[in-house]
This record gives C-alpha cells, sequence and structure tokens, in this order.
C-alpha cells in the first residue's frame, strides 16, 4: 500500500475509481512485475478498500488476473 500511496503522491482513501486501474496496469506494462507480485498486489487493494475502507464499490474497478 505504500508503493500504491506513493505512486500517486496521495493517500489511497483520497483515490478513485481511475487511480485504482490505473496502478496494476502500471504494474504490467511498464514496471513488468511478475504475475505473483501483481496478484499480491491486486489482493492488497481489494483488502484495504473492502476490509479497511469498507468501499465494497471500488473493488469492482480492480483488475484481476
Amino acid at each position: 500500500m505504500a508503493k500504491y500511496a506513493q505512486f500517486f503522491g496521495r493517500s489511497p482513501e483520497e483515490l478513485g475509481k481511475v487511480e485504482i486501474r490505473e496502478y496494476p496496469r502500471y504494474l504490467v506494462y511498464e514496471k513488468r512485475s511478475s504475475w505473483a507480485f501483481f496478484n499480491q498486489t491486486v489482493c492488497a487493494l481489494r483488502f484495504f478498500y473492502t476490509k479497511t475502507l469498507g468501499k465494497e464499490w471500488l473493488v469492482r474497478h480492480i483488475p484481476f488476473p
């Protein structure tokens, strides 16, 4: 979550669906992260937004491999 926040320079609480979709794309196409790292990041984002912030509607915008 720290890298996600650093990437946008804002708290994850302030980020919306555009940023939630942009970060996984960045990991795959620009950073060329492994699928394992990508999957771990997506799971962390999903957990953070559903369990920590209670924003289930945002999870629909997080691409899953």
